[in-house]
């Protein structure tokens, strides 16, 4: 049997993958299914003769029994601790970082006063203030737990499970001591990578001003958590992005250049392969072991393990050994989505770049080396993209064109980045005159340049394909079923090419018919905000924010539903109400989106409130009590005030929606405006059911404040949702009148 590790771990991770995202009452059902099939593949003759169908289920099986003991050992019982205030001690295991104002921390849970019988697991915990402590240090805090109730909650819980953290909370601070500190244990090895990782991060911070340091930090190591949203934005929407997660090109770069220097100085073929693969497991320990970096470097192991014994490893077992091995370490690991890419994307390359190199070189027959250079990035390129598309449709809803120009020209440049870098580690480190500026002047050099061609190239929209429609995922399923088909059945596999361009032509015409049938729909999304009201109010990739109240961390809210909508600039900019609390969260959506218009209360408290609102640059109107405008031909929207409270008042087609900003009565606003189909509301207001012909209610509000409002309604014939911290809720308006309010993205 050719390429069993292959096989092997393949299988493992795609068993591990279904029961990760599969509901918990069918996990014994896949047991049974796979036991059966084993069963069967044993019975009869050919297939066991074969091996392939016995060793994939035996496969499977192993990976689910892997799967559920994981499951009842670790994620059962820290079930029974959502929402809760818990006393937990543990130990600080990861480098703790800033993002949102806020301090977050992985600790390695030892002792739950409240669940005795809850530990050897991690758990993330966030907090306002620095915590007076360091890695490797035994603390004891005071928490509340979160729970994952909702789809968006599940996916964060999918992505903390994937990095084995079982329980995520907040430090509940306004306690008399929410936190102990305990002792500390410097006795491990990880702790000595970790702080070679901080020493060297620091040293980079150092040596380059807050940007630039960021983005050789991101390079290097990962880290983008104090890398600024500009720069982040531009990476992604350019499709350079996978330059800031540590992954395979970065690791074949390391231990090449190790290889490199070692055998430059004449040492042994055999001991610097071996010298290598300890430079790339010391660099994976740096890396924090995260999935696509151990995946590489297991890779390159294994490679470098061939060279010292003069054996040629095989690609494709060589990534199914390191997957088997990271799966087998983490059952969880199948809801890794940066594995899934590393993973897809390295088979791209190992299957596809090949065929497609050979195919462009027999096509442009040439000895030019540029020629070469740019026939095999975009070999590469193409082959990345087919393979991860899949995916990328379905998780980010969108394909970067633009990948095949920015690949080409910012990749040649990312190992003479990452070798600089360490040679300005050292030339800082061993000399005390600044020497590291001659080498750090060629890093900035390359970041301007990154900056650039990524900043040119995310402002190009059309290079942005937009695939968030709902028909994306049935289509990619019978796809690749139809695919599966054609290259499985030697009749069918010289239409390989024919099937291919037609999916390709039925996707483009599918996706420009549903633009054109919903060109005239009006989508007001009430956005997650918890106790915060913001809404976007959308019509042909026009836009309308609408943000009332809530803080800094809430731009994320604003700032994430327009990037996945694929908008880039908005018409108007709401503010009902304003004062310096908001200013970070309007500046920052002002600083990335801009707005034509701005409609902003004339009078404040504070003149420094007033000052703020003049330093947006757009065209602003202000009102006193009251301001209406239309837009779009077919939305008429009322913004006014009733007794210092801010309310909002939309005509969309024929439906009309009332939204109850900070609380107020309803008998006290004019009466023209309590004729509305829909109410969205940050709580109930008083006599909310003397509005005429209301038939929905959009809450956002906590979820404790959504329990008791939902009962006060219960005996009114009156559909309710609930859009705080329990995901988007989006309303579709259409031109004949109908509408329909679904909870989601």
């Amino acid at each position: 049997m050719k390429r069993l590790f292959a096989i092997i771990g393949f299988t493992y991770l795609i068993t591990l993958t279904i029961f990760t995202f599969a509901p918990a009452d069918w996990y014994w059902v896949f047991l049974s299914f796979f036991v059966v099939f084993e069963i069967f593949s044993l019975i009869f003759k050919n297939a066991r003769k074969d091996k392939v169908l016995p060793t994939i289920f035996l496969s499977c099986i192993v990976a689910s029994c892997g799967y559920l003991i994981n499951y009842y050992n670790f994620i059962v019982p820290t079930q029974t601790l959502y929402d809760k205030d818990l006393t937990v001690t543990g130990k600080i295991c990861e480098l703790p970082y800033k993002q949102d104002d806020k301090f977050y921390y992985i600790l390695n849970v030892e002792n739950i006063k409240e669940a005795p019988d809850s530990k050897n697991f991690k758990m993330a915990i966030s907090s306002y203030e620095a915590l007076p402590s360091d890695i490797y240090d035994n603390v004891t805090v005071s928490i509340h737990t979160y729970s994952y109730n909702n789809f968006e909650s599940n996916t964060f819980k999918q992505y903390n499970f994937s990095k084995k953290i079982y329980l995520s909370g907040y430090l509940l601070e306004y306690t008399d001591s929410p936190v102990i500190i305990n002792d500390s244990d410097h006795s491990s090895l990880y702790y000595y990578s970790l702080n070679i990782r901080r020493n060297i991060m620091s040293l980079y911070r150092r040596m380059f001003s807050g940007e630039y340091s960021s983005v050789v930090n991101g390079i290097i190591f990962g880290d983008r958590h104090n890398m600024p949203d500009r720069i982040k934005n531009n990476f992604l929407s350019s499709g350079v992005y996978h330059i800031l997660a540590v992954s395979g090109v970065h690791v074949t770069i390391i231990s090449q250049m190790i290889l490199s220097i070692l055998l430059r100085f004449r040492i042994n073929k055999r001991l610097s392969a071996i010298l290598s693969a300890a430079g790339v497991f010391l660099f994976m320990s740096v890396s924090c072991f995260t999935p696509s970096v151990v995946r590489a470097g297991i890779m390159s192991i294994i490679y470098l393990i061939g060279l010292a014994i003069h054996r040629q490893s095989d690609s494709l077992n060589s990534l199914g050994i390191s997957i088997l091995i990271i799966s087998f370490i983490n059952p969880n690991i199948g809801g890794s989505i940066s594995l899934w890419l590393s993973f897809l994307s390295t088979l791209g390359i190992i299957v596809l770049h090949p065929k497609v190199l050979f195919y462009l070189q027999k096509s442009f027959k040439t000895e030019n080396k540029v020629i070469k250079y740019i026939l095999e990035s975009v070999s590469l390129t193409v082959s990345v993209i087919l393979f991860t598309l899949p995916l990328c449709a379905v998780v980010f809803k969108k394909i970067y064109l633009s990948a095949f120009i920015s690949n080409m020209l910012i990749l040649p440049f990312i190992p003479l980045l990452i070798f600089n870098s360490f040679i300005c580690v050292i030339l800082y480190v061993l000399f005390p005159i600044p020497i590291w500026k001659l080498s750090g002047i060629v890093n900035l050099c390359i970041i301007k340049y990154m900056d650039c061609i990524c900043g040119f190239l995310a402002k190009i929209s059309f290079l942005r394909i937009f695939l968030g429609y709902h028909f994306i995922e049935l289509f990619l399923l019978i796809s690749i079923l139809v695919l599966g088909i054609t290259f499985i059945s030697d009749k069918f596999r010289k239409y390989v090419k024919i099937v291919l361009l037609s999916i390709s032509n039925i996707l483009v015409i599918l996706c420009l018919c549903s633009r054109f049938f919903e060109a005239d729909d009006v989508v007001v999304s009430v956005l997650d905000s918890s106790d915060n009201f913001s809404a976007v109010l959308s019509k042909n990739r026009k836009n309308i924010v609408i943000y009332c109240c809530g803080d800094y961390p809430k731009y994320k809210d604003i700032s994430d539903y327009l990037y996945n909508i694929n908008s880039y600039k908005l018409d108007f900019f709401i503010l009902p109400g304003f004062d310096s609390e908001h200013f970070k969260t309007v500046n920052k959506v002002m600083d990335e989106y801009g707005a034509k218009y701005m409609i902003v209360p004339d009078k404040y408290e504070f003149d420094e409130e007033a000052r703020m609102v003049n330093s947006f640059k757009c065209q602003k109107y202000l009102f006193d009590k009251s301001f209406r405008f239309s837009v779009y031909n077919d939305i008429n929207v009322f913004v006014f005030k009733v007794e210092n409270k801010p309310w909002l008042y939309m005509e969309v087609y024929d439906k009309k929606i009332l939204c109850c900003l900070e609380g107020g009565d309803i008998l006290k606003i004019p009466e023209k405006f309590r004729n509305a189909s829909i109410l969205i509301s940050s709580g109930l207001p008083n006599n909310f059911s003397d509005i005429k012909g209301i038939k929905d209610i959009i809450f956002c509000s906590n979820k404790k404040a959504y329990s008791t409002l939902k009962n006060k309604i219960n005996y009114h014939n009156i559909n309710n949702f609930y859009a705080g911290t329990s995901g988007n809720v989006k309303l579709r308006f259409k031109k004949t009148g109908m509408y329909k309010i679904a909870e989601g993205n």
